[in-house]
């Protein structure tokens, strides 16, 4: 009996792969008995050559039978985002991933309640100026520098200035100009890491965040559909933070197979996959998004033992995928261009550069080595100060001053405006004491906001809150006299 298996095995096995190469006309109708032969003698103890086998038919049947053809959809599209807002222009590298995709999508969206002006050098991986520099200063950064570790060899002090985030409050209702997102989550990445066990030291902690807010978005996306009673044929996933070169139509999506994932192996990594953009139909993009969940509920598996920390980022990808029997497939060209590098706001290492330098001077040969890569730091040193004056602005719009001396000056000029003062300054309050918490850090910038804090809108609002500390020994009374010295004052200035 044994060996009449192994004889039919054999058998089958030959006329599957002559034919697969010499006719695939023989994979028709009359011949899918071979399938029962499969699945009755084999498949169902598991065999790898049945089940590969099996495959191996069916995909010379369909290839025989339907060429190419493939059913058609409603063409429902989700464009599910995720990722921390990166650079001053946020908002404007938002909508360009969203205007990429030249056909209907509804946007689902994830992020958190900050916008880093500088992302720091985790995330950048072992060549940081590649992502972080603009084309002019990557042509003339020193390869001795080039790579993080000997960034933190020979100027240690400059690295840690760099590898820190610097953040402050993502202004969200600028999402209110964005068209076509249905739902937006947004949360507190603090709130997120003492949530969970996560390794703050780990240097795949960025990819615990992305698959976490991948399983977000997806419970998102899953509670519309029930909402509108409708299920969303295609899932395209992509950051925030990259620009894309959308080559392919619905029609290419309507191409997919149901395990089918277009996404694009890493080149320099061995095989493992490109996390920056994936897209395919519901069921397999449902998988790719659950990714967190799975990890989660599968301790056991190698790949998922330290969750929710994780010992890799592109290869846990691709060993999922594989595991979860998903084809990934190639685009058609490059989709990602670029990072939105231009309009990060490197921090200010005047201070840490000095000190790197004082130390290689006391070694003439490390000095020679060297002199090259500290001309580079300098010029980017001048070109990192750009964004004080951005900090400058950003600080002291924060104070409750300025913002309460807006209030007075926006809703002075009618009746009902003045009416609304008072409501207005407890919503400010409140919003102020609350952001007050995800400022950036005073030690981002060594810079002071002198010009705006002379303003008359800042000074209006300082001797407001001075009269309201005093308004039991008459500072309301007081603050009018104030109000008149400052206009006095301010039209004196501006007749100069």
């Amino acid at each position: 009996n044994s060996f009449f298996i192994i004889f039919q095995s054999f058998f089958i096995k030959r006329v599957i792969d002559y034919f697969s190469c010499i006719n695939k006309d023989f994979f028709c109708n009359e011949v899918r008995n071979i399938l029962t032969i499969l699945q009755e003698n084999f498949h169902t103890k598991m065999t790898i050559g049945a089940r590969v086998y099996y495959e191996k038919f069916l995909l010379n049947y369909n290839f025989n039978t339907f060429h190419t053809q493939h059913l058609k959809s409603p063409k429902k599209i989700a464009l599910c985002i995720s990722g921390a807002m990166r650079g001053v222009e946020w908002e404007l590298n938002l909508k360009k991933v969203i205007e990429s995709f030249q056909f209907d999508v509804d946007v689902f969206l994830f992020t958190w309640d900050s916008k880093f002006l500088w992302p720091g050098l985790n995330g950048a991986g072992g060549n940081w100026a590649k992502r972080l520099l603009d084309e002019t200063l990557l042509k003339s950064i020193p390869q001795e520098i080039m790579h993080k570790n000997n960034l933190k060899q020979y100027f240690p002090n400059v690295f840690s200035k760099l590898n820190q985030e610097y953040s402050v409050r993502l202004d969200a209702e600028r999402l209110e100009n964005i068209n076509n997102i249905k739902r937006v989550i947004i949360e507190n990445q603090e709130d997120f890491l003492k949530k969970y066990p996560l390794d703050r030291n780990n240097l795949f902690i960025n990819a615990s965040k992305i698959w976490y807010s991948n399983y977000q978005l997806l419970k998102s996306l899953v509670q519309y559909e029930a909402e509108n009673n409708f299920q969303y044929d295609f899932i395209i996933k992509v950051r925030p933070d990259v620009e894309y070169n959308i080559n392919f139509s619905i029609d290419k999506l309507e191409k997919l197979y149901i395990n089918d994932l277009m996404i694009k192996h890493h080149e320099s990594l061995y095989g493992g996959l490109n996390d920056n953009f994936a897209a395919g139909r519901r069921g397999a993009m449902e998988i790719y998004l659950s990714l967190w969940k799975y990890g989660f509920l599968n301790k056991s598996i190698d790949f998922f033992k330290n969750f929710p920390n994780f010992n890799s980022a592109h290869n846990l990808l691709q060993q999922f995928c594989s595991l979860m029997k998903i084809n990934c497939i190639c685009l058609e060209s490059n989709t990602i261009k670029n990072f939105y590098f231009v309009d990060f706001i490197p921090p200010n290492f005047t201070k840490e550069l000095k000190l790197d330098c004082k130390r290689i001077k006391n070694n003439i040969e490390l000095e020679e080595k060297l002199s090259s890569s500290i001309d580079f730091l300098l010029k980017y040193e001048e070109y990192s100060k750009k964004g004080q004056l951005y900090n400058m602005v950003n600080k002291s719009c924060g104070h409750l001053s300025y913002k309460i001396g807006v209030i007075l000056i926006h809703n002075s000029k009618t009746f009902i405006g003045i009416l609304g003062i008072p409501i207005k300054i407890l919503v400010c309050l409140y919003h102020h004491r609350y952001r007050t918490r995800h400022l950036i850090s005073k030690n981002y910038y060594n810079c002071h906001s002198e010009t705006i804090e002379e303003s008359f809108t800042y000074r209006l609002g300082k001797s407001f809150i001075q009269a309201s500390r005093n308004w039991y020994k008459g500072g309301y009374i007081k603050f009018w006299f104030d109000l008149y010295k400052l206009k006095k004052e301010y039209k004196n200035k501006k007749g100069k």
